[in-house]
Parts: structure tokens; C-alpha cells; sequence
């Protein structure tokens, strides 16, 4: 689907426990989201979950399989098609750095 984006942002391991934590980011054109405020975070939580839920919860390593959670957040955003919009702008990384590093969500 055009004016979709998913992007892995960061991956935790907790060695502790064996287990990966994968921070992710579905990003979409806010043209494509209900102008009702209720509505679109309604959509984004579906969203949210759905994904959450279909992307593989296990990662595959040498010795088998290991557990993997995901933290997927969901944005709508202005301009996605435009030349100044930058997937990998710092706003989607910098407010979470700490999350990222310590396997909070977010």
C-alpha cells in the first residue's frame, strides 16, 4: 500500500532473560486517517495491535528460537509525500532514547 511506512528503530536484548525487544514505527499519511480525533486513535490502537500481534514473536539464533516482544507507536503524518517529510527524523528517535536503552515501552 502507497504512503505506508514501517520502520525498526531500535532493538533491545535483555540477557538477563534471553529475550529481544524491537521498537518500531508505522507511519502513514495523515490524508488516509479519520479527522474525528476519537476516530483516529481508535484506528491507531487497532493499528497498533494488529501489528503487534502479526509480526513474528520469536527471533531465530544458532541454539533455536529466542522470544521477541515488539513496541510498535503509530503516526499520522502531514506531508508524507513531500520532499522535506524525513522518515528518520530525529523526533522519532530522541524523546524515546531512555525506552530504547532500558526496554521500556513507550
Amino acid at each position: 500500500m502507497k504512503g505506508i511506512d514501517l520502520q525498526l528503530r531500535a532493538i533491545y536484548y535483555d540477557d538477563k532473560h534471553s529475550n529481544y525487544y524491537a521498537f518500531a514505527d508505522f507511519l502513514a499519511d495523515e490524508k488516509s486517517a479519520p479527522n474525528n480525533p476519537f476516530e483516529r486513535l481508535e484506528l491507531s490502537n487497532h493499528l497498533k495491535e494488529v501489528l503487534e500481534e502479526r509480526l513474528s514473536n520469536w527471533i531465530e539464533v544458532d541454539e533455536g528460537v529466542l522470544p521477541l516482544e515488539w513496541d510498535v507507536k503509530v503516526y499520522f503524518e502531514k506531508g508524507h509525500y513531500s520532499d522535506s517529510y524525513d522518515r528518520h527524523a530525529k523526533k522519532y528517535y530522541t524523546p524515546y532514547l531512555e525506552n530504547f536503552k532500558n526496554e521500556y515501552t513507550r
